[in-house]
């Protein structure tokens, strides 16, 4: 009875729902062709698709750019479909703080990002402008 548990458990997403297929998402984001250091990056999906309930993906960017989405903290990925993508500045130093008003609207609070995540790994980097 115990193995049985700790097998199921590792299919549960928070510790009662069962976790969506995931597919691997990664890329670089940059303003204005230069690397954007701890921004936030959340996929939102647009469609309800099996158990993933709409549940967003997210992940903060390395000094590089880099990001890779977790769905939630022990599982990383994001499920198929279109998504809307939204990307803001994380508080930092007072050194950040000029990025973060550099970041349009369009690319959070009026977000045109969209991205599509299909079955396998996907790599997908947005090159954001400031004007």
């Amino acid at each position: 009875m115990l193995l049985m548990l700790s097998s199921l458990s590792g299919c549960l997403g928070d510790g009662a729902d069962p976790l969506p297929d995931l597919y691997e998402v990664t890329g670089v984001i940059t303003l204005n062709g230069q690397p954007l250091g701890n921004a936030k990056v959340v996929f939102e999906p647009e469609e309800v698709r099996e158990q993933a309930r709409r549940r967003a993906s997210s992940a903060t960017t390395n000094a590089d750019g880099s990001y890779r989405l977790y769905y939630n903290p022990k599982a990383a990925g994001a499920t198929s479909g279109k998504h809307t993508v939204t990307i803001f500045k994380l508080p930092g130093d007072s050194a950040e703080a000029s990025d973060e008003l550099s970041i349009p609207a369009k690319y959070n609070e009026k977000t045109e990002l969209t991205a599509d995540v299909t079955e396998g790994d996907n790599t997908i980097n947005f090159d954001l402008k400031s004007n």
